[in-house]
């Protein structure tokens, strides 16, 4: 006799321990798994019976069934797949399973539901600019007289991102006019607490600064906030306002690296009880810090949009990010510090972060009864 259990109708499976977690605890925390038959001794792509890993499930220590979103599938190389744990911390472990064809859908988008307002992964091949969170908004319109990145290549991605691949707001013909735009939201602006996270490559080459996301508010009436590199430098700044037009910037001490991958956020909690309660990142370490005063709700509504790759108070959108932007993230609550780290560690390249067993069959334990 073989317990009802449909963990036992998937034909394979391996297991995922997370040793380079923080010692301490993050809840709903989504987690990147990376899949290969290089990465995985076992595993072949074959094995999965639903098309695009359509049958890949993951549970918990207990069997409970996790959220999951795949990103990329890609049977000739690594897949890459986002699993919400809902308890991280060092040595947590979490199985997978594949195998079955009928295996019950998921909603790839209950993986960012712990505060997350917008989670665009910018690097899908049918449509890189797609959110991934309920509710929230594609980049989808190129305004005024912006053009859409890298035209002249006739896509949007480029192959080197941080997290598969990544969107270039750098035309090979110019460095001017790219910006891409979503359509207004109310849960873009006028937060008690907020975060704010990007990967960045910049071009070392071009000898100007650029945008890498613009909340398109009227400080004064409601909350706005930005992230840029400096004009000739490359010194990461952010800058909010209050609906009272009250500015507060955060800026990095020095120059952040080019031609490489750089993980930037901020985060900012008017309920804070710590004097500098504004925080800028960099590659998960705090780099700047300020009072940022009393931020939270807009006062009117707004048309205004949210903007990538450039900002929405130049004209003409003359200043673009010179180079790749890559897993862009806005939360309505300010992540810890250990939060931001755990992020910075997992994506910097995974090795350490994540330890994979060997694939192998789905072996259920039968009780026999004789009579």
């Amino acid at each position: 006799y073989s317990p009802d259990n449909d963990w036992k109708r998937y034909s394979h499976t391996f297991s995922v321990s997370f040793s380079g977690a923080t010692n301490g605890v993050l809840s709903a925390f989504p987690v990147l798994v990376k899949v290969s038959t290089n990465d995985i001794s076992g595993f072949l792509y074959t094995d999965c019976l639903k098309s695009n890993g359509g049958d890949l499930r993951f549970a918990d220590e207990n069997g409970n069934l996790l959220d999951s979103e795949i990103e990329v599938w890609d049977t000739d190389g690594v897949s890459l797949v986002w699993v919400n744990v809902p308890t991280l911390t060092s040595g947590t472990t979490i199985k997978a399973y594949y195998g079955w064809d009928f295996a019950p859908e998921v909603n790839p988008m209950n993986v960012w539901t712990n505060g997350f307002v917008g989670v665009w992964h910018l690097d899908e091949s049918e449509n890189p600019l797609h959110v991934s969170v309920s509710g929230a908004s594609d980049f989808t319109t190129f305004p005024g007289s912006a053009k859409a990145p890298d035209t002249t290549s006739g896509i949007l991605w480029a192959q080197a991102g941080a997290v598969g691949k990544a969107v270039s707001f750098k035309r090979w013909d110019d460095y001017t006019n790219n910006c891409v735009r979503t359509a207004y939201r109310d849960a873009y602006n006028g937060m008690n607490a907020l975060t704010v996270e990007a990967w960045t490559y910049r071009d070392s080459t071009v000898l100007k600064g650029g945008y890498v996301l613009d909340m398109a508010q009227r400080p004064g009436t409601d909350q706005a906030y930005c992230m840029y590199d400096k004009t000739n430098s490359r010194v990461v700044e952010f800058d909010f306002w209050n609906a009272n037009g009250t500015k507060t910037t955060l800026k990095t001490s020095g120059n952040v690296s080019a031609d490489t991958w750089v993980y930037q956020a901020a985060t900012f909690d008017s309920e804070s009880e710590a004097a500098n309660n504004a925080i800028l990142y960099i590659n998960g370490s705090a780099s700047a810090s300020a009072a940022g005063g009393n931020i939270p709700v807009k006062t009117t509504s707004s048309s205004g949009n949210l903007h990538l790759g450039n900002a929405h108070n130049y004209t003409g959108y003359n200043l673009p990010f010179p180079g790749l932007i890559d897993e862009v993230r806005i939360s309505n609550v300010a992540r810890s510090a250990e939060w931001l780290r755990t992020t910075y560690d997992m994506i910097k390249g995974n090795a350490g972060f994540a330890t994979y067993s060997s694939a192998k069959e789905n072996a259920q334990a039968m009780i026999i009864f004789f009579r």
